[in-house]
């Protein structure tokens, strides 16, 4: 494990910004897969989850839309799920895809802004039915995206913690080709 991969671990998961209670049940991305995505139809196509923290996300997704559907990409699997694979997007970026649904939350967008633009671009490059969650700041630098904000769907449990779960700074893109 190269030194900033040992710092990233200790911080995120030996104390620091403590993983073990900040992605849980109430972080978006499970949140939004379980109360929206769920809802939606799909084509063919994958589900990619980039910054799976500790892969209740992934899990979930697995089990409504088949493990063969679903890959994780993250430094770290400290579960040891079997569809969350190891890449470093820094330095490393995977194949292309057919893509259905893309949930982008690699680091922090403070400090990560300029690899989640590539990972968007990536995305809408890959995805021609389906959706992208990203945040909203990324998407508001794109012309002629199909945004849909996440307030326009009407269910209690996503909206019960929602400064928490950050919900209000994401947003879902649709692309449709057909």
């Amino acid at each position: 494990m190269k030194n900033k991969n040992k710092k990233i671990w200790k911080d995120w998961f030996e104390g620091g910004k403590s993983i073990w209670s900040e992605y849980g049940y109430n972080y978006h991305s499970y949140l939004i897969a379980k109360n929206i995505i769920s809802s939606l139809n799909f084509g063919e196509g994958k589900f990619i989850q980039f910054g799976t923290g500790l892969g209740l996300t992934i899990e979930y997704l697995c089990n409504q839309f088949g493990y063969d559907r679903v890959i994780g990409y993250d430094m770290f699997n400290p579960l040891n799920h079997p569809n969350i694979h190891s890449l470093d997007v820094y330095t490393d970026f995977p194949q292309d895809m057919n893509l259905c649904y893309t949930d982008i939350d690699i680091g922090d967008v403070r400090g990560d802004y300029d690899i989640r633009i590539k990972l968007f671009d990536w995305a809408l490059k890959n995805t021609k039915n389906g959706y992208i969650l990203i945040n909203k700041s990324i998407a508001s630098q794109y012309n002629n995206l199909n945004i849909i904000e996440l307030s326009s769907f009407n269910n209690i449990e996503l909206w019960k913690s929602p400064h928490q779960s950050r919900l209000f700074t994401k947003v879902l893109i649709e692309m449709k080709t057909y």
